[in-house]
């Protein structure tokens, strides 16, 4: 039997080989082509992101110009009784002179204004890129969008936003030119921050009420050189009198806002305006609605510890007063003197004495209480009453009231106090609910004696502000008291509260920022919500607001 012959299959196996190959080759070529696409798309994505945070740093460096915008440099705002003043639109709290004591201007957008690059008035800034990082650069400018929503300067409400650009390029020159290259990555974003505008002699989220002269317990006489506003109501004295000469010969009150209702002043010294939009809100000026301040941002000094948290503290005089272990001040006799500086305090209840501020130095007292609830204050274990909510602590208490020292001649009129801003009271609140007043602050009371002129800067917008000054009844030892008679002495300078309570014969409205500025940790401009737009518009024009804002 003849063998049958092996076929020879060696080109069979050769062709298996390479079709294997050409399958790995294409596996393999398909795998690069899916690296190099998600290496592009990861290159992408990350210079995306180094654009976005080149615009976040363009929103903050806006925010940075508005707070270290050096105000005493170029301005006073030195008002009083027929004083004179200015005002300016950009500004750390928008604190503006009383534009209705000077009678010569309106609270509107002023091109003049401390303002970084943007719109400002009739006069436009265009921004320009600038490098913040590398291959990374913003562009940005703020915009104050200033609207009279109720028809008087004292409505006139600013609901600001501030457009950012950020680009990512090889070329710099190339971010803001058209067409721009497809190399560049661009993020466009606004930010919206919170209304704001001119503060006014007495503001308060929710009521305020305006002691005068009591008459036999009949009337209440008071002149309110300034204007008041509130998200509740408002009640003024009986037979309220405005004595700004400037402002009669003009034919302008005190204007006075409220949400709620309007007692007193029979004889309408004052242009009423009543405020049916509630609480202002970003991005919206369509309603007549009032301010809502935020709380004071208090920058604490480091280390966050006891008896490090008030350098100042140190120096108040006596110093048997102060309790380094609780950072809290205590008084019930004598005096108390505060040289010029920054007292952070958990607590602050002075039921007697007198405190003199500021004592010594060049500046302003200004005194901070912080959160009773939070570090360092909490460790204090302060408690927070079940009916009341009141904390017990996280309060300032001054019931014989704050001899702010320095005084002189304003406007020819003898012995008034030039600066009230040389005395501020920052209240934090809880941070728990907003504008509960379950913290206080309380400067004079009834039957004490305290300076005729009580003069400062009181903000604590969520808690309940209560401030009187000379009392009748301890002037004149029972003599007022047999006749159903008080009188209050005079409040010169600007009060921003929950709940306001203020009893005074004259209150003038008056800052001075050009002596003493305020505190930055007030500033008003606080973003509220971002929002990212297209990217369409990649050079801001610097000349129209809907044209740098589109697409958002």
């Amino acid at each position: 039997m003849t063998p049958t012959p092996v076929k020879d299959e060696r080109g069979y196996v050769l062709i298996i080989v390479l079709g294997l190959m050409v399958v790995a080759l294409a596996l393999g070529a398909a795998t690069m082509t899916l690296t190099l696409s998600s290496r592009q798309l990861t290159t992408h994505d990350m210079r995306v992101r180094r654009a976005q945070q080149a615009a976040d740093a363009g929103v903050q460096t806006q925010l940075y110009y508005q707070s270290e915008a050096n105000l005493g440099a170029s301005y006073n705002f030195n008002g009083g009784l027929l004083g004179l003043g200015s005002f300016t639109d950009c500004l750390p709290l928008q604190l503006s002179a009383n534009l209705q004591i000077t009678g010569f201007a309106s609270a509107s957008v002023s091109n003049a204004g401390v303002c970084p690059p943007g719109i400002l008035g009739a006069t436009p800034q265009k921004p320009f890129y600038t490098a913040t990082s590398n291959h990374a650069y913003a562009e940005s400018e703020f915009l104050s969008n200033t609207k009279s929503i109720g028809g008087s300067s004292l409505t006139d409400v600013e609901f600001p936003e501030i457009v950012s650009i950020g680009c990512d390029t090889a070329t710099p020159s190339s971010c803001g030119t058209t067409p721009t290259p497809s190399t560049n990555a661009y993020s466009r974003e606004v930010a919206l921050l919170q209304p704001t505008g001119p503060v006014q002699a007495i503001e308060a989220s929710g009521n305020v009420q305006v002691n005068g002269f009591t008459l036999l317990g009949l009337l209440s006489l008071g002149v309110v050189n300034g204007d008041v506003v509130a998200g509740g109501n408002v009640t003024l004295p009986t037979l309220g009198v405005n004595v700004n000469l400037s402002n009669l010969a003009s034919g302008v009150n005190s204007l006075v806002g409220y949400g709620g209702t309007l007692a007193g002043d029979l004889l309408g010294t004052a242009t009423p305006i009543h405020l049916t939009g509630g609480a202002c809100t970003s991005g919206n000026p369509t309603t007549s609605c009032y301010i809502e301040r935020p709380p004071p941002s208090v920058t604490r000094p480091s280390p966050d510890t006891f008896s490090t948290i008030c350098p100042s503290c140190s120096s108040i005089t006596p110093s048997g007063d102060y309790n380094s272990a609780t950072d809290t001040f205590s008084m019930s006799s004598g005096t108390a003197s505060f040289p010029t500086g920054d007292y952070y305090l958990c607590n602050f209840n002075a039921t007697g004495g007198g405190i003199n501020a500021p004592s010594t130095g060049a500046g302003p007292v200004r005194i901070f209480i912080l959160a009773p609830n939070s570090p360092p204050c909490s460790s204090n274990g302060y408690t927070q009453n079940a009916t009341t909510h009141l904390w017990s602590g996280g309060n300032f208490t001054a019931t014989k009231g704050i001899n702010n020292a320095i005084s002189g001649f304003v406007q020819g009129t003898l012995a008034s106090t030039v600066n009230p801003s040389a005395v501020q009271i920052y209240d934090e609140g809880d941070g728990v609910t907003p504008y509960d007043a379950d913290t206080s602050v309380t400067i004079g009371s009834t039957g004490n004696t305290a300076p005729l002129t009580q003069s400062m800067v009181v903000y604590a917008p969520t808690s309940a502000v209560t401030v009187t000054t000379s009392d009748c009844t301890a002037l004149l030892a029972g003599v007022c008291a047999l006749l159903n008679t008080s009188a209050g002495g005079v409040f010169e300078g600007s009060i921003v509260g929950d709940n306001v309570v203020v009893t005074a014969g004259v209150i003038t409205q008056d800052f001075d920022i050009g002596n003493y500025p305020i505190d930055s940790g007030a500033n008003a401009f606080r973003v509220a919500e971002d929002v990212q737009c297209d990217n369409s518009v990649t050079n801001l024009a610097g000349t129209s607001v809907s044209t740098d804002t589109g697409g958002c």
